[in-house]
C-alpha cells in the first residue's frame, strides 16, 4: 500500500479536478442532487468524513480516489480546504479498491454504474474471488460470484438503451 496521512486541511485548489478516472458514477443527474443535497448538510455540520486524494505510483498530481460528490459539495461551497485520507505512491489496484470499498459503504451506484466499477476493479487486477486474496470483488461488493460474471457479461454491451434500462 501506499504512505498514508491523514490532512484536516488539504488546499482543494491542489486537486486535479479533470482526472475521474476513479469516479464511479455515471447518472450526473443524480449526482447533481445528491451535491445539492450535501451542500445544504455540509453547510449546517461542516465536513464530516474525509475524502480519499492520492497520487498514483509515478504521477504528480493529486487526484480524488473517494469522495467526488463530497469534493464538489465542498468546492461549489467556496471552501479552500477539505479533510482528506491523503495516500501517496499509490496504485491504480490499491486505489480502485478504495474507490469500491468506500462506494460500497455510502454510494447508492445503480446497477450500470456498479457493473462498470466491477470492470474496472477486474481490469485493475483484484481478483473475484480468492482465499488468499483480502480484496476481493465478491468482498468489495458484496455479491456472489455469479452476480460478477453475470454483470460482466452486461458490461461487455455498451450500448444506452441497455444502460437506460438498467
Amino acid at each position: 500500500m501506499s504512505d498514508f496521512r491523514y490532512e484536516p486541511d488539504f488546499p482543494i485548489n491542489k486537486l486535479n479536478y479533470q482526472d475521474k478516472r476513479f469516479m464511479s458514477r455515471t447518472d450526473m443527474t443524480k449526482m447533481e442532487s445528491n451535491i445539492n443535497l450535501l451542500m445544504q448538510d455540509i453547510s449546517l455540520r461542516g465536513q464530516i468524513d474525509p475524502v480519499g486524494i492520492g497520487r498514483v505510483i509515478d504521477e504528480d498530481d493529486y487526484i480524488i480516489i473517494y469522495g467526488f460528490t463530497r469534493t464538489a459539495a465542498i468546492k461549489a461551497l467556496g471552501w479552500s480546504k477539505i479533510k482528506a485520507n491523503l495516500y501517496d505512491g499509490i496504485s491504480d489496484k490499491d486505489a480502485r479498491i478504495l474507490n469500491a470499498s468506500n462506494n460500497s459503504m455510502r454510494e447508492d451506484l445503480n446497477p450500470w454504474e456498479r457493473a462498470l466499477q466491477i470492470k474496472k476493479l477486474r481490469a485493475a487486477g483484484v481478483p473475484v474471488d480468492s482465499n488468499e486474496e483480502k480484496d476481493t470483488i465478491t468482498k468489495l461488493m458484496k455479491v456472489d460470484r455469479r452476480t460478477i460474471f453475470n454483470w460482466l457479461k452486461v458490461v461487455e454491451y455498451d450500448c444506452q438503451e441497455l444502460h437506460d434500462s438498467i
